[in-house]
């Protein structure tokens, strides 16, 4: 157990990776309880000190309900996790959950973190967004996010480790998509030989208080595409995988 300024937390380390992770770390800010004001307020004080970040109004995993953060351990992870949580608290964001490598469908890659804030008293907006309306996936066996753009391209990013850089530098696999009358979403690129087709599946779990909707892409494997999509073997990263995001009303 480890007391940082007036606060406890609970740090279990279940996993120790053995890559010598000494490069800056990558924020993935959820703001989706988070006021425009309070999401501006943080974004300049990341950008004053130059953290590498990006936003995300994706919803929270259900479990989390305060102030929190998820990481996957590395070397000096717990450093960097506490000099963000010293930014944080700087703007009167305080941490009372850490978790290591998942909440749910959650997860990160090393040196890159999950913060996850609530506004105080803020209540957002009723999100009237259908399921047909959701454009970003996230794989929770690949360590992907997948985006469905408007203009029927699709990109899938990664974060890879470069031995020569010692450095993660982002990759992305670019393409087209489109909806079967099926309902089935089909990828294809320059890259790969075969389309890529998945199932597009839907469930509803109502509360008193809530409802969330899942929304998942399933992997439609056949002999052309389960593992011999791509033009050169191992030529780049599987993005024939599952992917998933919540839709919370």
């Amino acid at each position: 157990m480890i007391k940082k300024s007036n606060l406890t937390l609970f740090l279990i380390i279940l996993v120790v990776s053995t890559t010598a992770c000494v490069s800056n770390v990558k924020i993935r800010l959820f703001t989706a309880n988070l006021s425009p004001e309070d999401t501006a307020n943080i974004e300049e004080k990341l950008q004053s000190l130059e953290y590498y970040y990006s936003l995300t109004a994706t919803p929270f995993p259900r479990s989390i309900k305060v102030n929190s953060i998820i990481y996957n351990p590395s070397i000096d992870s717990n450093k960097k996790v506490y000099n963000i949580i010293d930014v944080l608290e700087s703007e009167e964001f305080h941490i009372f959950g850490t978790s290591l490598l998942s909440v749910e469908n959650h997860s990160f890659t090393p040196n890159n973190i999950g913060v996850y804030l609530f506004s105080e008293g803020y209540e957002p907006p009723n999100d009237n967004t259908s399921p047909s309306e959701i454009n970003e996936f996230g794989s929770y066996e690949c360590g992907s996010n997948l985006t469905l753009n408007d203009d029927s391209t699709f990109n899938v990013d990664f974060d890879i480790w470069d031995y020569e850089l010692e450095d993660y530098r982002e990759l992305s696999v670019l393409g087209v998509w489109e909806t079967q009358d099926s309902g089935n979403i089909v990828l294809n690129s320059e890259a790969w030989k075969n389309k890529l087709f998945f199932k597009k599946k839907i469930s509803i779990e109502s509360s008193t208080d809530e409802k969330m909707t899942t929304i998942s892409l399933i992997p439609i494997a056949n002999n052309e595409t389960n593992g011999f999509y791509l033009k050169k073997p191992d030529s780049e990263l599987s993005v024939n995988c599952p992917y998933r995001t919540y839709l919370i009303n």
